[in-house]
């Protein structure tokens, strides 16, 4: 069995929202100031089955200011949860089908330990398929 990389294709997915990949990562970047704005996803957890995959996410948007995160964070949740599914395409050819995006927890804001850095964070679901 195999299920698509959940974070991988987020990043392809959602760095358009940011200005590309650059800044958007499964890891917080040293120089997370110089890249802000900055989207990292992750995946903490979810149910498998032979069938389907139903990854959780923890999605984080990183920006200089309280208004920027929260619009941020506003349009991650807008895209996420505007359509019942979303195939992307990535570069190496990898495809993903996301189905059912789901938000258990909205976004809200969570302390980041640097000055000049406000982030805000959202918790998603999602089924995918084996291929």
């Amino acid at each position: 069995m195999s299920y698509p990389d959940i974070d991988q294709a987020l990043k392809h997915l959602l760095a358009p929202l940011v200005g590309g990949l650059e800044h958007i990562g499964t890891e917080t970047p040293s120089e997370l100031q110089q890249r802000l704005p900055y989207i990292r996803v992750g995946r903490i957890g979810g149910p498998r089955t032979a069938l389907e995959d139903a990854p959780v996410v923890e999605i984080d948007y990183f920006t200089a200011t309280r208004a920027g995160s929260v619009k941020g964070a506003g349009e991650v949740s807008d895209l996420l949860l505007g359509s019942p599914y979303h195939f992307i395409r990535m570069p190496d050819g990898a495809s993903a089908l996301l189905e059912n995006p789901q938000q258990p927890v909205g976004p809200r804001e969570l302390p980041w330990p640097a000055t000049g850095v406000r982030r805000f964070s959202g918790t998603y679901r999602f089924v995918t398929r084996s291929s």
